[in-house]
């Protein structure tokens, strides 16, 4: 980067960084989002688990 930029030069820079940082604003969202789901689906699977064990179990009595 130059020491001297003008004003414009300045402005685009800046630009630039905004455009950066809100696409990087969106891809976390968007990993937030699928970490959420992916959660949702552990404990499902989990709560399904535990429902297979237990029926298992009633029937070995």
């Amino acid at each position: 980067m130059p020491l001297a930029m003008s004003k414009q030069e300045m402005i685009q820079q800046l630009e630039a960084v905004e455009k950066a940082l809100s696409q990087s604003n969106e891809r976390i969202f968007d990993i937030r989002n699928r970490l959420d789901a992916l959660a949702r689906h552990n404990e499902a699977t989990r709560l399904h688990i535990h429902y297979l064990q237990d029926a298992l179990r009633g029937a070995g009595k």
